[in-house]
């Protein structure tokens, strides 16, 4: 993303609104005036973690108040996790599609796994967020 695209970009850092901070540290953040972006990166054995944390997010904070809509892009980049732990990305695409039916003006995702990463595929997704 061009920087005069966002206000702020942070790197692992916890995901902050009005100096109020969340317990969500995404990969990165880009804070635009209408939505975050926010990217994860997998490589770890347990990717579902990172998407339940959204659920958390919405029904135990006062996210939803700030009427701010996240739009994740979640990679997996580990090639085991594709290969070997099919369960665990479906997981992730599952519960990906089922917050955005819940939250459908403050939840949009994207899924990429490990074998369709490339730059081409990570800017069209990107592109499709930020539509």
């Amino acid at each position: 993303m061009k920087s005069v695209d966002y206000i702020n970009h942070t790197e692992d850092k916890a995901l902050a609104l009005n100096n109020v901070s969340f317990r969500i540290r995404p990969d990165d953040s880009f804070y635009f005036k209408d939505r975050i972006v926010l990217i994860e990166y997998e490589n770890n054995l347990r990717p579902v973690e990172s998407i339940s944390k959204f659920y958390w997010l919405f029904e135990k904070t006062d996210w939803l108040e700030y009427k701010l809509p996240i739009h994740l892009l979640f990679i997996i980049t580990n090639e085991r996790v594709e290969k070997k732990y099919k369960i665990r990305t479906e997981s992730i695409e599952i519960l990906g599609k089922k917050l955005m039916q819940l939250q459908p003006e403050h939840f949009n995702f994207s899924f990429i796994n490990n074998s369709e990463i490339s730059k081409t595929k990570i800017e069209s997704e990107l592109k499709r967020l930020l539509q």
